[in-house]
């Protein structure tokens, strides 16, 4: 809402442990938090969700009192508060992964790659306070795992939360879109196969159509990765395959833009190489907006766009930039 950038690096800072940052419109970068492990944690992972109550809550995949990561809040100024340690009897989960989701009931939900009673990690629920409660176990015989969920939870129209499981250890092992209703009953809603795209990514979106939107890192056509559509009653179709003569490999979810259409980054784009920023139509027509000129410039992209309230377009990539450690991108 001050119209600054926040996230979180998984490196550098002061113990080389990771950062929460801000940077305002003009570029300048400020550090307002270096984890220093222990009962603080370590290498935040999943970027930040922006509460209710104007401050910042994420987790870290490593350190907080029983060395299974944290969950935090943290404040526009840099004050910041562990709300809960993981791992204390392990079933509590360990290690969270993805983005942590403030649904409409005030609570935040989030995925954690490993622990609960099977070891496969939990889908968990934390109020602001810091009440943690597993409603879902993971179970590698029914094929989830929460160490192959991909970018966190969503939360639907319907009130139900959505996510995606990037790979699945059993057959066919190529992911699973999934639906949980809130009391961790869990249901899957589709199978990827070939043809579909395999190993999902990213978020998923509920665009203004009220349909689902999302994309794969390989199969489809060319086996270079898809991008789909998956409508609330369980129809699905791809929009657009991915081939080595555009842009292949997209390396998160989508936005949905003011103008209806949806965009997203690849990681590599052909000529000249670096990955690519592109609008696609809810019908499928794709357009690429930018191609990354080096890695010494920007490098891979990466995560979720932010569509901000300038009307720009924010991205990050995990290399390149004047340090080489990756840079802030902004499209108009």
């Amino acid at each position: 809402p001050d119209g600054n950038l926040y996230g979180a690096s998984q490196g550098g800072g002061e113990n080389d442990l990771g950062t929460v940052f801000m940077i305002t419109p003009d570029g300048t970068q400020t550090v307002l938090h270096s984890f220093s492990g222990d009962s603080d944690g370590e290498y935040p992972d999943g970027g930040l969700t922006l509460g209710r109550d104007g401050n910042f809550y994420g987790t870290t995949s490593g350190g907080g009192e029983y060395w299974g990561g944290t969950a935090f809040r943290i404040t526009p100024t840099g004050t910041k508060t562990v709300l809960w340690s993981f791992g204390a009897d392990y079933r509590d989960g360990s290690a969270p992964y993805g983005k942590l989701l403030q649904a409409s009931d005030g609570n935040f939900y989030g995925v954690t790659s490993l622990g609960g009673d099977n070891g496969e990690g939990t889908i968990y629920r934390l109020t602001p306070s810091g009440t943690e409660t597993v409603v879902h176990v993971f179970d590698r015989l029914v094929g989830y795992r929460g160490s192959i969920a991909s970018g966190g939870l969503i939360e639907g129209k319907d009130g139900a939360l959505y996510g995606v499981i990037g790979q699945q250890p059993t057959a066919p092992a190529f992911g699973t879109i999934f639906r949980m209703a809130l009391d961790g009953t869990v249901t899957t809603l589709w199978t990827f196969e070939d043809a579909d795209g395999i190993y999902p990514i990213g978020q998923l979106l509920q665009a203004s159509d009220g349909n689902f939107y999302g994309v794969t890192q390989y199969g489809g056509a060319a086996g270079q990765g898809t991008i789909y559509q998956l409508t609330p009653d369980g129809g699905f179709s791809v929009l657009y395959s991915f081939d080595q003569g555009t842009a292949q490999r997209p390396s998160d979810g989508l936005i949905e833009g003011s103008d209806g259409n949806l965009y997203g980054m690849t990681k590599v784009a052909w000529a000249p190489g670096q990955g690519s920023l592109f609008r696609i139509t809810p019908t499928g027509t794709l357009t690429t907006l930018y191609s990354f000129a080096e890695a010494s410039t920007y490098g891979s992209p990466y995560d979720v766009l932010l569509k901000a309230a300038d009307g720009a377009l924010y991205g990050i990539s995990l290399s390149g930039g004047a340090n080489g450690a990756g840079s802030v991108i902004q499209l108009k």
